[in-house]
């Protein structure tokens, strides 16, 4: 995982913990989710199970701990201040994501002209599962934005962003932690 200085953290919350969760929080999967979950319920738990925890088990921990631990947020905005990317996106954080935080991820939008940055309450660092519906509406407008006649540029001469030498970003992905989108 990728930690940062805690001062810049909000304290972990839990909004709501199913009782079927409680009474096995000593499963090892359940106690990872309990971990960084601000919403836990049994559906949360098979969307972390499917999404998220598969992903965790074949990633590369070596070139993971080598690139991005430590102070990530200071390495990143580092590495991203001569990236040129002038098309739709967006930078969505959880209010309550004790591990990343929400904060630094403002900064960025300096260096993207077209960003959009929203911060949701009730979720933490697995927003994706854990306010589900509203990550959607964000993916399904941020798709509409690149469909859009003003930004068929960003289809057809779509230019691979890099950053240092370990990522590729590039053919229409939306990059997840856990996940990917692909259109």
């Amino acid at each position: 995982m990728i930690y940062k200085k805690e001062s810049s953290l909000p304290e972990k919350t839990s909004f709501f913990v199913s009782d079927v969760l409680q009474k096995r929080e000593n499963d090892p999967d359940i106690k990872k989710l309990l971990d960084t979950a601000v919403i836990a319920t049994p559906k949360i738990l098979w969307d972390y199970k499917t999404n998220i925890l598969k992903g965790i088990k074949v990633c590369d921990k070596r070139f993971l701990f080598k690139h991005f631990s430590g102070d990530f947020s200071l390495k990143l905005k580092e590495d991203l201040k001569d990236v040129k990317f002038d098309k739709p996106m967006y930078i969505l954080t959880g209010r309550q994501d004790h591990i990343v935080g929400f904060n630094d991820a403002y900064e960025l939008l300096n260096l993207f002209p077209w960003a959009s940055y929203s911060v949701i309450d009730c979720a933490g660092y697995n927003l994706q599962i854990e306010n589900g519906k509203v990550f959607t509406v964000f993916v399904r407008d941020w798709i509409k934005r690149i469909e859009n006649e003003d930004f068929q540029f960003a289809i057809s001469k779509i230019a691979p962003v890099t950053i240092g030498n370990n990522v590729w970003i590039g053919g229409g992905s939306i990059i997840l932690p856990g996940g990917y989108y692909r259109r």
